[in-house]
């Protein structure tokens, strides 16, 4: 019998070994390629130093670090935001913010990042990327075996953990082999490239994210982190000047030095960016492996006929079209699926889609706007299902418009002052929104969200 599990696996295979047959001595693809489409755009090489580097070229220490291929840099961002359907219910599995009451100030973290990147791949070379991060978002992003907090495990909760946390995102060495086009080899932990927004704030057009950003976690599990990092390897390839792609091992969604299920995790990635429509892209992503899931952690370790958790698959593809130097429209769609393995527990599944319309005004303001359909199916499972809801699944429909300003932008140290509020309703057929202080009494269809946040990149 070929099960759900087998069919993907065999798609996949195929896929990537149809890729296979391009030809290698082909023209090579930009490096940006290789990057989420909102990473690429808004993460280019500007035409004057970042803040921080330019505070070390003027000590005179820049220069040697530009000698030797080293850039330094990171970000600071905090916000406010009201959201009217939380009431003082302090973990709702649609609250975006994981915070305690309905309007909080926070402070998301300071980020510091040192890389070195490889500009050339098809020469020999080695780099890598080391990034930290201190303050609410580091709870969020914990890894398994490198969390400080509590017992090195995933995404504490609060109310045993300091709010804000220390976390170490990312840690890996690039090494990029002459063959063809080059190949780039990453090993290490590094982010999971997977949805149109990014862990990153200074690459988003807004405060918020969607409900597919959290891959389905966030929504079924109070307490968990979203996952944004991976451990493992990968290599990367550019097929030609159009069509590039990666494949990877990883030991599973933010685990690092310990591993909660001792299995592997694969990540692929094919990526198109035809000639004939200049500034159209696509990229397809995948993630698939057997990934332990909220109490499947603990079955997995007293039940030896689980030993590797519930098989977990997610698939995202990625349409993003530059219309013109103002105007951007991307299309982000998202299918995962956890099976039942050997847990007496339920399916679980999700589908997102969300639209995006990015319209730069002027150099003091960017526009956009984002609507998004998201569905949670938990299977029959009552550790998973939505509160409020009386049936296995439920639809939400989220829009959000928002602006991203920039008050300084000829000056030379705020430049990357970005200021960005935003209004955003969301809808349910369940009312899983919670007005009132008890989080079981029943809550409403939908609830209204209003914030801000200052991002600062330097």
């Amino acid at each position: 019998m070929i099960t759900r599990r087998d069919a993907v696996s065999s798609a996949v295979i195929a896929l990537l070994a149809s890729a296979g047959y391009v030809m290698a001595d082909a023209p090579k693809m930009s490096l940006d390629a290789t990057l989420p489409p909102s990473v690429a755009r808004l993460q280019a090489a500007p035409a004057e130093r970042a803040p921080l580097m330019a505070g070390l070229d003027y000590l005179g220490v820049a220069k040697t670090l530009d000698d030797l291929g080293i850039n330094i840099y990171g970000y600071v961002q905090a916000g406010f935001y009201y959201d009217e359907g939380r009431g003082s219910q302090q973990y709702s599995p649609y609250n975006l913010f994981l915070e305690q009451s309905n309007q909080h100030a926070l402070f998301n973290g300071i980020d510091i990042a040192i890389e070195r990147a490889i500009k050339d791949r098809t020469k020999f070379d080695i780099g890598g990327k080391i990034e930290v991060l201190y303050g609410l978002d580091g709870a969020l992003r914990q890894s398994n075996g490198m969390n400080f907090y509590a017992g090195n495990t995933a995404g504490p909760a609060y109310q045993d953990s300091p709010q804000h946390q220390f976390a170490v995102l990312q840690a890996y060495v690039d090494v990029s082999l002459p063959v063809g086009t080059g190949i780039l080899l990453t090993v290490g932990m590094f982010e999971d490239q997977f949805g149109y927004e990014n862990a990153n704030p200074t690459t988003n057009n807004f405060y918020s994210h969607t409900f597919g950003y959290y891959n389905g976690f966030s929504t079924t599990q109070s307490n968990s982190t979203y996952c944004t990092s991976v451990t493992g390897i990968k290599a990367d390839y550019n097929f030609t000047d159009e069509i590039g792609g990666y494949v990877g091992i990883t030991r599973g969604w933010q685990q690092s030095l310990d591993d909660n299920n001792d299995a592997f995790s694969y990540i692929a990635q094919l990526r198109y960016a035809p000639k004939a429509v200049e500034g159209l892209s696509f990229k397809l992503n995948l993630h698939m492996g057997p990934e332990g899931w909220g109490n499947d952690v603990t079955n997995t370790i007293n039940n030896p006929n689980n030993p590797n958790g519930r098989w977990a698959t997610a698939v995202n593809l990625i349409t993003e079209y530059k219309a013109n130097e103002n105007l951007t429209l991307a299309l982000d769609m998202t299918y995962g699926y956890v099976g039942n393995g050997d847990i007496n527990q339920g399916i679980l599944e999700w589908q997102d889609i969300s639209v995006y319309g990015i319209y730069k005004f002027n150099k003091y303001v960017t526009g956009a706007a984002r609507a998004e359909w998201y569905r949670v199916d938990d299977g029959g499972v009552d550790s998973l299902a939505p509160p409020g809801t009386d049936s296995q699944a439920v639809d939400i429909v989220s829009l959000t418009v928002g602006l991203t300003l920039t008050p300084f932008p000829d000056n030379k140290y705020l430049r990357t002052l970005k200021i960005r509020p935003e209004v955003r309703y969301d809808y349910a057929d369940a009312k899983i929104f919670s007005f009132g202080s008890n989080p079981a009494d029943p809550g409403e269809n939908g609830r209204f969200m209003a914030g801000f946040d200052i991002v600062y990149g330097f």
